[in-house]
C-alpha cells in the first residue's frame, strides 16, 4: 500500500548548456505514495488531478536548485565502485521511476524541413535504482509513447506485461473521461 517513486529532474538550466545540445545532466526526486491516502504520502489511485498537482509541486520544489541533488552528491562518495557493488542484489528503495524527454516540437505544424510524428525514448534498467523504469516521450500534436524497462532476473516478464496492460487500460479510461478523439494512436 506504500511505495516510493523516482521522478527525473533536468539539471540543464543550472549548467548553461544550450537546448540544442545533447547532454545527460539529470537528477531525481523521490515521491512517497500510498494507495490508502496516508498522511505524508501522495495518494495514488485512478488519475486524480489534485494528485498530479501535488506531484508537480514536489518536482518544482526539488528543481529550484542544483544543490543537494542525488547525482551531484555522488562526488562525496569515497569509493564509487564499492558503493554500487554494495547495492547489487539488495532490496530497492524505490518502486518505479518515471523519466521523460518532455514535449518535443516535431515541426508538424511549421515550415521545418524535418518533421517528427512519433518519438520513442527508452533507457536501460537501473542496476541499483527502481526495478521498473517508465520512459515517456511525446511530439507536439503527435503520439505519446511509454516504454517500460526492467532488469532481467530481478522481475518477471509476466509482471511487467501486466503493468503495461493495466497502464494501457487506465489511459483508455482517462481518454474516455476526457472525451479524447483517436486515443488508439496514443497507445
Amino acid at each position: 500500500s506504500r511505495f516510493r517513486a523516482t521522478i527525473a529532474l533536468q539539471l540543464r538550466r543550472f549548467t548553461g548548456v544550450s537546448n540544442r545540445q545533447m547532454v545527460d545532466q539529470v537528477s531525481g526526486v523521490s515521491v512517497p505514495c500510498s494507495t490508502k491516502g496516508e498522511k505524508g504520502y501522495v495518494s495514488c489511485g485512478l488519475v486524480d488531478w489534485e494528485v498530479v498537482r501535488t506531484c508537480r509541486a514536489i518536482i518544482d520544489a526539488a528543481a529550484k536548485s542544483p544543490w543537494n541533488q542525488i547525482t551531484t552528491m555522488l562526488k562525496f562518495l569515497g569509493n564509487l565502485e564499492g558503493f554500487f557493488w554494495s547495492k547489487v542484489g539488495k532490496e530497492r528503495s524505490q518502486s518505479f521511476e518515471v523519466s521523460n524527454v518532455g514535449l518535443v516540437d516535431g515541426c508538424l505544424h511549421g515550415d521545418g524541413t524535418v518533421k517528427l510524428r512519433r518519438l520513442v525514448f527508452s533507457q536501460s534498467a537501473n542496476a541499483i535504482g527502481a526495478p521498473y523504469v517508465f520512459s515517456v516521450a511525446s511530439v507536439k500534436g503527435g503520439d505519446l509513447a511509454i516504454a517500460l524497462t526492467w532488469q532481467e532476473g530481478v522481475l518477471e516478464v509476466a509482471k511487467a506485461s501486466k503493468i503495461m496492460e493495466d497502464l494501457k487500460n487506465e489511459l483508455h479510461l482517462m481518454a474516455m473521461e476526457l472525451d479524447l478523439e483517436d486515443f488508439n494512436n496514443v497507445i
